[in-house]
Order: structure tokens, then C-alpha cells, then sequence
């Protein structure tokens, strides 16, 4: 797809301003969530790996072939 000329040029300029205020938006509602979750002292994410297995349940050694 050949983009020269003032036909080719406008949709990608206007495309590329749309994509920028979608990023701000999303930049935005995250940013207030974020501040919303600390203010009820939730903590996201995902838990550590290893911290400790339910009732003491340790997996079991694979042997090598």
C-alpha cells in the first residue's frame, strides 16, 4: 500500500492522533485505579512463587532416565 500524497498522508496522521488520546485514556483510567486500590489498601498481582505449599505438601524428586 503506497501512503504519498495529502490522500495517503491524512488517514495515518489521523489514525496516529487517535491512537495517542486512546493511549492517554488508558493511561489515565489506570492511573486512577491504581490510586483508588491503594486507598483501600488492596494489594494486585500475582502471590510469590514458593512462598509455602497448602498443609505441608512438598512435591515429590523426578528421576532421571
Amino acid at each position: 500500500m503506497a501512503a504519498s500524497g495529502l490522500l495517503g498522508d491524512t488517514p495515518f496522521a489521523f489514525f496516529a492522533g487517535m491512537a495517542e488520546s486512546e493511549r492517554e485514556n488508558i493511561r489515565e483510567k489506570s492511573l486512577e485505579g491504581q490510586a483508588s486500590a491503594r486507598d483501600r489498601d488492596c494489594r494486585g498481582g500475582r502471590p510469590r512463587a514458593g512462598r509455602h505449599r497448602p498443609w505441608g505438601m512438598t512435591l515429590p524428586k523426578r528421576r532421571r532416565a
